[in-house]
């Protein structure tokens, strides 16, 4: 359902990855959001899917992304310094 979601809000489709974390950059702070954890920007709910794009991965949570479109957290390709995939 994130996955849909993001890819309607996102207007194409998402990458075919599945992704468990990323580090990232972040307004001169480095912070890691995981599937499970609390994500590292309003930091009030778990992270319950990283759907990749091209340019960019955004973090789905319970009340961004799952149950509604839309506020999801957003971090660019650019900012990336590592990612994490689920190993299949």
């Amino acid at each position: 359902m994130c996955r849909t979601g993001a890819e309607k809000d996102m207007c194409r489709p998402a990458l075919g990855r599945r992704v468990r974390s990323l580090r990232f950059d972040h307004d001169g702070e480095e912070l890691t959001a995981t599937v499970g954890a609390i994500e590292p920007y309003r930091r009030r709910e778990p992270i319950v899917a990283i759907v990749a794009f091209d340019g960019c991965y955004i973090l789905c949570t319970p009340k961004r992304g799952l149950l509604r479109g839309g506020d999801s957290g957003i971090v660019g390709s650019h900012a990336v310094r590592a990612v994490e995939d689920i190993a299949v």
